[in-house]
């Protein structure tokens, strides 16, 4: 706080808006795209994290007893992926990295209960990994969603509803963890079924960058042609 006042410079106000004038923006495919997206991620990322302790408390994955490590792991993991999302964001375009992304989020979900049921300290690498790829989403999201609002304005907007999608995620995957947890379908059915809704979210990524290779190749034929 004492940074943010020391060193943020005077930033303008944005003009107001009404509620429908800044949910018009989801006729935007681009932005509702990525909104879609960065609310899959949530739903799996965080609605498995939610239940992190009775998951590894199953004897199947270790039955630990003392969450702490693993939860400082992730943690450390969400640290580093913040730190180094930067740099990396400068240099590889927005719709790959997220595909990038969303495919190490699946992967590390899918290997959570196979190297936890080997050993619950191994564990600790597809949880660092998670962790560290959720905490970094929201970077190359954020920038793709200013991108595709620039020069129509409402990118503010855009962002502010990629927060929204991140919370709403969270509720609607941990309510659906409960759900699994009510049914006892074990402890094995939560971490695939995140895995499932994040891999669902990278199908919907490698469509979207599918279609901006493809705009791409035909803006580029069309200054060819000038």
């Amino acid at each position: 706080m004492t940074g943010l006042a020391i060193k943020l410079p005077a930033l303008p106000a944005s003009e107001g808006s009404t509620l429908r004038e800044k949910f018009s923006i989801l006729k935007d495919m681009k932005v509702t795209l990525i909104l879609t997206v960065s609310l899959l991620a949530a739903v799996s990322s965080l609605g498995l994290y939610t239940y992190i302790a009775p998951i590894m408390a199953n004897e199947s994955f270790g039955g630990i007893s003392n969450i702490t490590p693993w939860l400082w792991v992730w943690g450390i993991g969400g640290v580093v992926g913040s730190f180094l999302i930067g740099p990396i964001a400068d240099r590889v375009s927005g719709p790959k990295l997220v595909t990038i992304i969303m495919l190490m989020l699946t992967v590390s979900l899918a290997a959570l209960p196979f190297t936890a049921c080997i050993n619950a300290w191994l564990a600790m690498v597809p949880i660092a990994i998670w962790g560290a790829v959720g905490w970094a989403l929201q970077v190359p999201q954020n920038n793709q969603l200013i991108s595709a609002r620039e020069g129509i304005g409402g990118g503010n907007v855009a962002v502010a509803l990629n927060e929204s999608a991140l919370y709403l995620g969270s509720a609607i995957g941990a309510a659906a963890g409960g759900l699994i947890f009510a049914f006892q379908l074990g402890g094995w059915a939560l971490p695939f079924a995140a895995a499932s809704v994040a891999g669902l979210g990278l199908l919907l990524q490698l469509i979207a960058l599918k279609s901006n290779g493809i705009l791409s190749a035909n803006k580029s034929a069309r200054c060819s042609s000038y």
